[in-house]
């Protein structure tokens, strides 16, 4: 292990150390003096100090939470990635319990709605969200279905996996939707519909969201988006059985886990990745669902809504690539980005030039001010 890594990857050990600590301390102050108990108990210079400023605009909300230190506890403390109360809140009937969201930024702003891809989480996204508040959007960042603290899979969704994840979104959306009429009926300022970002797995369920109800959307950023249609079912089954032997492995050697993340993803994401990770409902793994069942080429021909997609050139990594690119330009409402070098997760693999080819796409279809 790199000599940085090991020294970035103690500095998040002892913020687990402080941030458990303090949690016991301050568990009896209400929810709006905790951070700041947090972080003014803390020394000068502390990782838990430096911790609790840098997750910013991810650690304000997460609907439907109990316990506000919860989430701290749970960014800062890798004691907490193996806790058993994670799901507490989120119904037991399989329901259709609304999904588990971090909100953040200005009310009646114009709002961008991120979605991770499998096995990540609406925290695990903590820089892309503190990077567009900053730039006056409202975040909604959403846990999917049975990951992070939202409703785990029924078998009996399970069976129409990809149909779920779509309804899932569609629901999210409609909430903003309501959430936008009540502000025009009290005089207040409305901003337009959502502009949608999601990666992979919330790439792919944003094209064919957007597809049945364009109407809900001002368009969608699509990362590098799952292809349906692109391998067989036994090797989805079996890639979907390999990312739960690495899940289950996690949990025997935690730090290396972390020191791993670290080498991948920002700072401000390698302890929430790897919690993700552990709060990924195993039952979706081992289906080998990573979309919607709607074949790539089709959902992109379908699209009426301003898109930008945007993909990298790293053989076995990226998944849509140059040739990708090619087949969704022939749709005009498609704005295609190929960023060289960049595999799979663009944004952590060239983030420069990520948030500016999003940034200058947004500045048209969904400005601020």
């Amino acid at each position: 292990m790199r000599r940085s890594v090991w020294l970035r990857m103690s500095s998040a050990l002892r913020c687990s150390m402080e941030c458990t600590a303090s949690i016991s301390r301050c568990s009896r102050l209400g929810w709006q003096k905790r951070t700041s108990y947090l972080t003014s108990t803390s020394p000068p210079g502390s990782s838990l100090r430096s911790a609790t400023r840098t997750y910013g605009a991810a650690t304000l909300v997460w609907s439907r939470l109990k316990d506000s230190t919860f989430i701290l506890g749970v960014l800062c403390s890798l004691v907490s990635l193996m806790g058993p109360a994670y799901g507490a809140g989120t119904g037991q009937d399989g329901g259709m319990t609304p999904l588990s969201r971090i909100v953040s930024g200005p009310d009646g702003a114009p709002t961008l709605v991120l979605l991770h891809g499998i096995t990540g989480s609406a925290v695990s996204l903590a820089e892309a969200i503190d990077h567009w508040v900053e730039r006056g959007y409202q975040v909604v960042a959403v846990d999917a279905r049975g990951h992070g603290l939202s409703p785990r899979w029924t078998q009996a969704r399970l069976e129409r996996a990809g149909e779920v994840l779509v309804e899932d979104l569609i629901a999210v959306l409609e909430d903003l939707a309501t959430a936008s009429r009540g502000r025009a009926a009290l005089g207040l300022p409305t901003p337009p519909a959502p502009v949608v970002i999601g990666h992979s797995m919330g790439a792919a369920t944003a094209m064919v969201a957007a597809g049945h109800r364009p109407d809900l959307v001002t368009g969608v950023v699509l990362e590098d988006p799952a292809r349906f249609g692109t391998r067989s079912p036994r090797e989805l089954l079996a890639r979907g059985a390999a990312r739960e032997r690495a899940r289950a492995a996690e949990v025997a050697d935690l730090p290396a886990a972390v020191g791993r993340a670290l080498e991948a993803m920002p700072d401000v994401e390698a302890l929430p990745g790897v919690w993700a990770s552990q709060r990924t409902d195993p039952g979706l793994l081992l289906s080998g669902v990573v979309a919607p069942e709607v074949p790539w080429d089709e959902a992109m021909a379908a699209l009426d809504v301003p898109a930008l997609l945007l993909t990298g050139d790293r053989p076995g990594s990226a998944r849509v690539g140059r040739e990708g690119l090619e087949t969704a330009a022939r749709n005009p409402r498609v704005s295609p980005v190929l960023v060289p070098g960049a595999g799979h997760q663009v944004r952590r693999s060239a983030p420069k030039t990520f948030y500016r080819a999003v940034d200058e796409w947004l500045s048209e279809v969904l400005p601020v001010g």
